[in-house]
């Protein structure tokens, strides 16, 4: 390849620009081995890549802009005017084609006695050229003539809805039919699976009567402990530990008022058998004096007892709380004898002083 082709090419491929065969002729000479000059390609490469940069971007002016929309526009009229010409042409072609056809033209005639073979005079022979083989043995028979003709009846109004009376009994019918086998189907299922279906009722019923059982055991729960979530609302709750009087007795309690509200909660475990006339009375020992704030008989289904209606004392003058079986009825004054006793303002056992 001599050198002045061998830069054209290179020049070619490296603007784009080169056709299919010098691309391939190209391409089986640098394959080859061919010579070339160093860094040629890649200068041109490079420069050409710069030309979007360097060249600039001339844009046409508004008169153009419009002289070429313009153009277009009535290109664009042209085009619909000659489609609607063509349109017309056709169709007027095709009605005179019509109206020339003569209606006797269309109906059936009988056809001419069928030809026989033997009738048929033989054609003068002449030099056999390719494609005439099947003509000539060909033999040509028309068809018969028909033998009667038949002309349907028009419908009528009446015999279409006739049939959309028919086909609307069809549907009815069809209806009937699917829904039949849909609950024969049914009876079937639940006639021949009776044991899984009571299976499956005998689970459920378990299963509401569980949660039955958990709903009313949370429902006690709740009415169980209703009074003391209430209580511990408050603020200036007082809790007095109520302990045994002598070693004799087993049992305690634990008392929490609330001074401001004027209310209270008992709480009495291990507590003495009481007889049938008797109660445990609850007393606030001030100044010597004893303030009753109520009887009280404990019941296992109630955890603690509610007070209400605490005198009216300051409880930096309450000296002690004292518990004791009176009558049912209560005492105007501790008569009974003493089981639980406690302090409001209990003074906390001194620290034992460490060794050093």
């Amino acid at each position: 390849m001599a050198s002045n082709a061998i830069h054209e090419m290179i020049s070619a491929f490296a603007a784009g620009c080169m056709d299919r065969k010098n691309h391939k002729t190209f391409r089986e000479y640098v394959e080859d081995g061919g010579e070339m000059p160093v860094g040629e390609l890649g200068e041109l490469q490079n420069v050409i890549s710069l030309l979007p940069v360097i060249l600039e971007l001339e844009k046409p002016t508004p008169e153009l802009k419009d002289k070429v929309a313009k153009r277009l526009i009535s290109l664009q009229d042209e085009i619909k005017d000659k489609i609607k010409a063509t349109k017309q042409s056709t169709k007027t072609a095709a009605k005179t084609v019509i109206s020339n056809i003569d209606e006797e033209e269309l109906r059936l005639t009988p056809a001419p006695e069928p030809t026989r073979v033997e009738d048929i005079p033989p054609r003068p022979t002449s030099p056999k050229t390719r494609g005439t083989e099947f003509y000539e043995t060909a033999k040509r028979v028309n068809p018969p003539a028909p033998t009667q003709t038949y002309d349907l009846p028009p419908r009528t109004i009446n015999d279409l809805k006739d049939n959309a009376v028919s086909n609307s009994i069809k549907y009815i019918w069809f209806a009937l039919i699917l829904a039949f086998l849909v609950l024969a189907s049914g009876l079937i299922i639940v006639y021949l699976s009776p044991q899984e279906y009571s299976g499956k009722i005998a689970e459920l019923e378990g299963r509401i009567s569980s949660l039955n059982e958990e709903v009313v055991s949370t429902r006690e729960l709740v009415v169980r402990f209703d009074d003391l979530i209430q209580f511990m609302t408050y603020e200036d709750i007082k809790i007095i530990h109520l302990n045994p009087t002598d070693n004799t007795t087993t049992g305690y309690g634990k008392l929490m008022v609330s001074f401001k509200h004027r209310e209270g909660l008992l709480e009495l475990k291990n507590m003495p058998s009481l007889g049938s006339d008797q109660a445990f009375q609850i007393w606030l020992i001030s100044d010597g004096r004893s303030y009753s704030i109520g009887s009280y008989v404990p019941s296992r289904a109630q955890r603690y007892i509610s007070i209400s209606d605490l005198p009216y004392l300051p409880n930096n003058i309450i000296e002690m709380v004292r518990v004791t079986i009176e009558p049912l009825t209560g005492s105007e004054i501790p008569q009974g004898p003493a089981v639980l006793f406690g302090s409001l303002n209990e003074v906390p056992p001194a620290a034992t002083p460490r060794r050093r």
